[in-house]
């Protein structure tokens, strides 16, 4: 099974570095790393033409292109334009996949057949790497999503080529909420998810990232008032069943003390990480 992973990039080496690491090390699946840079100015370029030809062997393959694009979810169209593996993904800078996640993703797809997206748990991570919050999600429910957001996290959600090779695409007009829009137009063209009780991804929360942005927040709520009325109306409802699912489900506590390795302020290997109480809950207003 191939993955074709996508990561769009600008002016974030120092997390790229962390992202490609995570990438290169994952075992037991061929890789298509595939990095659509924005023309960073800060040695991106000049650090991915080096890393692909260092790190391009056995089942690892990393490319790249730089130059000016349109935002993220352009870079992203352009990247999954060009992918050619059974299992496509996208993993930001500021992310990065945690040790076996590909392989268990890959099990996954060939135990299910039938299952056109599969999506596990993420963990929250300050930019020292220590732990906010474990976060657990609820089943992947389209009116859930169309009454309030797309609460699974992108880095830990993978997709059958053949949603792709139906036409969808994200709407680049969007510039921090694309992927709640583009999930829920998978969702309602009938393609069928799973979920996979596995941490996948780790993500830094760096105060920058695009969803906590005031222009994310104005999106969001964009994106709210395109909704139809009904799924507004029976929002509290909807959040309710979420969140009952979620509880039954185990999502709202997780046992301590928890490890996990990540990639640190340039290392080049892993670090383990412990964590002595885990929280399942996370406010952005906590954070900036």
């Amino acid at each position: 099974m191939k993955f074709s992973i996508i990561t769009p990039s600008f002016n974030q080496l120092p997390y790229l570095k962390r992202c490609v690491a995570s990438v290169s090390d994952q075992q037991g699946v061929d890789i298509e790393h595939i990095v659509i840079d924005g023309g960073s100015t800060d040695g991106t370029a000049a650090w991915l033409k080096e890393s692909a030809e260092k790190l391009s062997a056995g089942r690892y393959h990393l490319t790249f292109v730089s130059e000016v694009d349109e935002g993220m979810y352009d870079a992203l169209n352009k990247g999954f334009d060009q992918a050619s593996g059974d299992v496509y993904a996208w993993l930001n800078c500021d992310e990065q996949y945690l040790p076996g996640a590909l392989q268990g993703v890959a099990r996954g797809f060939r135990g299910h057949p039938a299952s056109d997206l599969i999506y596990g748990d993420a963990l929250l991570v300050a930019t020292d790497g220590h732990l906010l919050t474990y976060r657990k999600n609820p089943p992947l429910r389209r009116a859930y999503v169309l009454a309030d957001h797309l609460y699974t996290q992108s880095a830990s959600m993978f997709f059958r080529s053949r949603i792709f090779d139906s036409g969808l695409r994200f709407n680049a007009a969007w510039k921090a909420v694309g992927d709640c829009d583009f999930i829920e137009r998978v969702l309602k063209a009938g393609f069928r998810s799973l979920q996979i009780r596995e941490e996948l991804s780790a993500c830094s929360m760096t105060g920058d990232n695009l969803s906590h942005a005031w222009d994310g927040v104005e999106e969001l709520k964009e994106f709210r008032r395109r909704v139809p009325r009904l799924y507004w109306a029976s929002r509290t409802g909807l959040n309710l069943l979420r969140f009952l699912e979620k509880g039954l489900r185990g999502g709202y506590w997780h046992f301590a003390p928890f490890e996990y390795d990540l990639y640190l302020d340039g290392s080049n290997v892993r670090r383990k990480v412990a964590a002595k109480r885990v929280s399942c809950r996370f406010k952005w207003s906590a954070h900036g």
